[in-house]
C-alpha cells in the first residue's frame, strides 16, 4: 500500500478547561548543545530546541495538539480538500481560534496528505517541525530537517495513534503536563459516551472507507479503530495485523459484523453506494445496521479525531453508531 494512497484515504475522510495559549510570533535563539527535548521517531531522534516560538505542522492532529497544550503554529496544512471551511480552517480549529481570541495561522499550499511545500516552510523560518502523523519519506524528511528540527511519526506512514499525537507534541513542546490534562480530558469525554452508550458494548464492527470499487477496511490497529474499541466496539480485522486491508466488492459478504460502519465524502457518494450492487450483499443494509459518516468535515474529525475535533463531533458520531446498533 503506497503512501499517497493512505494519505489519500485518511483525506477522504476541548477547549474550555484549557490554559492561556502562547502564540508562536518571534524567533527563538538556537539551543546550545544538549539543551532542549530528544523525541524518538521512525527517522531516528530529533532535539527539539527549547521553548519552540516558530513551529510548522504538517500531517494530521499535530496542529490541533499543538493548540490544546498552548502553542499557535506560525503555518498549518491547507484544509482544502479535507473538510475545511472556507477559508481553509477545519471547523474546530476556527472555533477555538474564535473561542480564544487567538489569530489564525497562515496555511500551507498544501493540505495534510500531499508533499511538504519545502520552500514555503522554510521561508517561516521555523524552529521546530511538526509531522506526528503523517507519510514522511526519508528524502522528505532529510530535506525538512534542513530547515528545521523535524519531529516525525513514530512508526509506519499514517499510523500514530491519536493519543499519541497529543503526547508527542506535547513532549516536543516542553508541554508534557498541559498533554496530559488534555489528554484526560479527552479520555473522559470518550468514556462519557461509552457508558452513555451500552448498546455498543460487545458489538462488532466493520469500519470501511471506498475505494477503486473495493472496501478499504480499517482493522483494529488503525488510529480511527482504536476509537471505536475505546467506545466499546469489538473491531472486525478480518485476521489481519497491518492497519488496512482491501477486499473487492465482490467479496462483500464477508462482511458480517454487527455494524458497518462507512465513510461518504457527499451525500450523493452515499445513496449511489447504498443503491448499488455491493451494498445489496450486506446484511448490514437490510437490517438498518449501516452507520455512515458523511461530508467532509465530519470524515476528516474522526479520520482519525485529534484533541479538538473529538468534542465537535462526539455527539453526532456516537448518535448515528448508536442508531445502527440498536437494531
Amino acid at each position: 500500500m503506497s503512501h499517497m494512497k493512505k494519505a489519500t484515504l485518511l483525506l477522504a475522510a476541548l477547549t474550555s478547561a484549557l490554559a492561556p495559549i502562547a502564540v508562536g510570533c518571534g524567533a527563538s535563539d538556537a539551543p546550545d548543545s544538549g539543551s532542549g527535548t530528544v523525541v524518538e521517531h521512525v527517522f531516528g531522534v530529533t532535539e527539539v530546541p527549547d521553548d519552540p516560538q516558530r513551529v510548522v505542522t504538517l500531517g494530521w492532529g499535530s496542529t490541533e495538539a499543538a493548540l490544546a497544550v498552548g502553542v499557535v503554529p506560525v503555518a498549518i496544512p491547507n484544509g482544502e480538500g479535507n473538510g475545511g471551511i472556507d477559508d481553509g480552517l477545519h471547523p474546530w480549529v476556527a472555533e477555538f481560534l474564535s473561542d480564544e481570541g487567538l489569530d489564525a495561522p497562515e496555511l500551507l499550499s498544501a493540505n495534510a496528505g500531499a508533499e511538504p511545500p519545502f520552500e514555503e516552510i522554510a521561508s517561516y523560518d521555523p524552529d521546530l517541525i511538526l509531522a506526528v502523523e503523517a507519510g514522511l519519506t526519508d528524502t522528505q524528511y532529510e530535506r525538512l530537517s534542513e530547515i528545521a528540527p523535524t519531529v516525525a511519526h513514530p512508526g509506519e506512514a499514517w499510523a500514530t495513534p491519536w493519543r499519541e499525537v497529543i503526547t508527542i507534541t506535547g513532549d516536543a513542546l516542553g508541554e508534557p503536563d498541559r498533554a496530559a490534562d488534555v489528554l484526560a480530558q479527552v479520555d473522559a469525554k470518550t468514556e462519557a459516551a461509552r457508558r452513555a452508550h451500552p448498546e455498543f458494548a460487545g458489538r462488532s464492527i466493520t469500519a470501511s472507507a471506498i475505494y477503486d470499487d473495493e472496501f478499504y477496511i480499517f482493522t483494529g490497529s488503525e488510529p480511527r479503530s482504536l476509537l471505536l474499541a475505546q467506545l466499546g466496539f469489538e473491531v472486525e480485522s478480518f485476521g489481519q495485523t497491518e492497519p488496512w486491508y482491501e477486499l473487492s466488492f465482490e467479496h462483500a459478504g464477508q462482511i458480517t459484523s454487527d455494524v458497518l460502519l462507512l465513510y461518504f465524502q457527499t451525500e450523493d457518494e452515499a445513496r449511489a453506494f447504498e443503491a448499488s450492487a455491493p451494498a445489496r450483499l450486506l446484511t448490514q443494509y437490510r437490517e438498518g445496521r449501516v452507520a455512515t459518516v458523511i461530508g467532509g468535515a465530519n470524515v476528516a474529525a474522526v479520520s482519525p479525531p485529534t484533541a479538538l475535533s473529538w468534542e465537535w463531533t462526539l455527539d453526532d458520531f456516537t448518535d448515528e453508531l448508536s442508531r445502527a446498533a440498536a437494531h
